[in-house]
């Protein structure tokens, strides 16, 4: 699918304009440096076209510090895997070192690029353009990401380049699969040894995954979308406690949970597996280190992301798991479809007596009908007999009889 990364220094928007062109709130956006530090990818479509967003961390060629480090890796590979970059810069702020540090990085890419000048919120705001002329990058394209004043021209423009027609299937209907567990447990190693690239910021840091990441992968040919997590612990700050409320939607909207725990640790005394109603798989990840006396009666699957030992067996129970959870979908349809037609059949029934009472029949002749009726609705709730329906219909339904 064509690719369009959003791209520039810490702090200009990106997340902001990643949700304005998605249409939703997918990237956790807040006014400081380094929120975003994975890449966000989500499909998108502008007028009929659909194509792939990458929303990236702030990018400073030059910074030293591990952790900028990491998220610049993050950046480079997204630039390097895009078919067209969207170059967003601080209109309110100026023309930085930075940014202009960063063109020089764009002037070497063989591909389109798209210079966007964000918050330009009104007319009295264009002057501030004038300062970003000097990279000689024209044309440029001001905008508000926050208003989504401008976003459709900067659209208009990438849209010529978007293929006419969708290319593969569409992925919203695939399976979802969390990877869940407390802070530095080893998740998204995991999910970067399944994909087979560093795709997710590693860091012995706790809290350095803080937003839930989707990506889609196939897993012996069959397509499945795999959710990086924040870790669960009690947050420490606001971005943090967003990451974690997206962390148990995400808990809630999985057809399966990979339940991620270090096995060289010890168990922690509130230790429980996330509450799902679809399926869960405990792992004891780190099998490569000595394992805590803790989890020794633990009958569940060891493996280790870093020498990939027990993934094999792993990708057998994810795709149980997968079977299982679409053995299920078909049985609610079935059963749905059952029930919908015994609710009919007693609708029915109760129409037909219900029209012989009008009629002053005498009941004796309508009763049929009435048995009938309550027969259609056993089948529903699983009883059988006269008394035994009526009681379940009134303990489930109605407050005393």
């Amino acid at each position: 699918m064509f690719t369009v990364a959003i791209i520039g220094r810490p702090n200009v928007g990106k997340s902001t304009l990643f949700n304005r062109i998605l249409g939703r709130r997918q990237a956790i956006v807040k006014d400081f440096p380094g929120v975003t530090r994975d890449r966000h990818y989500a499909e998108c479509e502008y007028r009929g076209r659909r194509f792939q967003l990458v929303d990236t961390g702030g990018l400073v060629p030059s910074a030293d510090e591990q952790m900028f480090s990491l998220i610049r890796e993050q950046s480079s590979r997204a630039i390097a895997e895009a078919d067209a970059l969207i170059f967003l810069m601080d209109g309110r702020e100026g023309l930085t070192p930075l940014d202009q540090e960063i063109a020089d990085l764009l002037r070497g890419v063989k591909k389109p690029v798209f210079v966007a000048i964000n918050k330009i919120d009104t007319p009295k705001s264009d002057p501030l353009i004038s300062d970003f002329y000097v990279l000689g990058m024209a044309p440029l394209y001001p905008l508000s990401a926050e208003h989504g004043v401008g976003v459709a021209e900067l659209l208009d423009a990438l849209y010529p380049l978007l293929p006419a027609a969708t290319e593969g299937a569409a992925t919203e209907d695939i399976p979802k699969v969390a990877v869940v567990g407390r802070p530095n447990v080893g998740k998204s190693t995991f999910i970067n040894t399944l994909l087979g690239e560093p795709r997710l910021v590693v860091n012995d840091i706790p809290g350095t995954t803080r937003d839930t990441i989707e990506e889609v992968i196939n897993l012996r040919g069959i397509p499945m979308r795999i959710i990086d997590t924040a870790g669960l612990r009690p947050a420490v700050d606001e971005v943090e406690r967003k990451g974690i409320a997206r962390t148990e939607k995400s808990l809630e909207l999985a057809d399966l949970l990979l339940h991620i725990v270090d096995r060289n640790a010890p168990k922690p005394p509130d230790f429980g597996q996330p509450a799902s109603e679809q399926g869960e798989l405990l792992l004891l990840n780190k099998s490569d280190l000595p394992e805590h006396p803790d989890w020794r009666d633990c009958t569940a699957l060891r493996i280790s992301c870093l020498t990939e030992d027990g993934l094999r067996d792993l990708e057998e129970k994810i795709l149980e798991g997968i079977a299982q959870r679409n053995l299920r979908a078909q049985s609610a349809v079935a059963i749905n479809t059952r029930h919908r037609g015994c609710l009919r059949r007693a609708l029915e029934a109760c129409d037909r007596a219900r029209t012989a009472f009008e009629e002053g029949i005498s009941a004796e002749y309508f009763a049929v009908d009435l048995h009938s009726a309550l027969d259609a609705v056993g089948e529903v709730i699983g009883a059988v007999g006269v008394e035994e329906i009526l009681d379940s219909v009134f303990s489930q339904f109605c407050i005393g009889k």
